[in-house]
């Protein structure tokens, strides 16, 4: 088994995945990630400590009590992501509760879109103007859930589908999605029940391995 990055391999690893990413987000977006259980969220724009206190703090989490404290850190993480890359994108309301709609995905204030993902002491969200339609996925390489032929393709599908799935309302199959090439950082992916292949943009460290999907909206279905 391939031993956990530490701390400070963790906050290098997740530097490059910000800056790497950060060129594919249109104006008005933006991403923030977090190292799991520090105090700090960090952006790809200034590469410095962001403090917590900039972004308002999100609601109480509404996790069942008996919950791992590594997942109610990581779902507060991803959240306090969330709270800021919707603050650095205009939204200056309360930070929402992200509630799961009836497709699953987390409601986003109106206005805005967003999505988040955390994995392997991991948290990013990424936030933007409305009719934006945004998806990101991270996951560990080595992962045991996915063989690691598999494993580019799950997550480019998996930011994929948490795009369209907001836009759509009703659940996606992850399946639905397949990659029509994957070279050099960017892949191309067609989607059932849609015209046009589905842009997305990846990249990797030692340890990660992250998609972003950022699509205009609406979307045309295929005829």
């Amino acid at each position: 088994m391939t031993p956990s990055p530490t701390p400070q391999l963790l906050l290098q690893e997740l530097q490059a995945l910000l800056l790497t990413l950060h060129p594919a987000l249109p104006p008005g977006s933006h991403l923030c990630g977090a190292v799991t259980g520090q105090a700090v969220l960090w952006t790809p724009t200034t590469s410095t400590q962001t403090a917590p206190h900039c972004a308002p703090p999100p609601p109480p989490l509404r996790l069942p009590p008996h919950a791992p404290q590594r997942r109610v850190q990581d779902h507060q993480a991803g959240r306090q992501c969330a709270a800021l890359a919707l603050r650095l994108a205009g939204h200056t309301g309360p930070a929402p509760d992200l509630a799961r709609s009836r497709s699953g995905a987390p409601t986003w204030p109106p206005g805005y879109s967003g999505s988040l993902t955390h994995a392997g002491g991991l948290s990013l969200a990424v936030a933007g103007p409305a009719p934006l339609l945004l998806g990101i996925d991270l996951e560990p390489l080595g992962s045991a859930a996915f063989p690691p032929e598999r494993l580019l393709r799950h997550v480019l599908s998996e930011s994929a589908f948490k795009a369209l799935n907001a836009a759509r309302g009703v659940p996606f199959d992850p399946a639905h999605f397949s990659p029509l090439c994957a070279a050099s950082g960017r892949a191309l992916l067609t989607a059932q029940g849609w015209a046009d292949p589905l842009p997305v943009t990846w990249t990797c460290t030692p340890s990660f391995i992250v998609a972003l999907t950022v699509l205009p909206s609406p979307l045309l279905p295929a005829s």
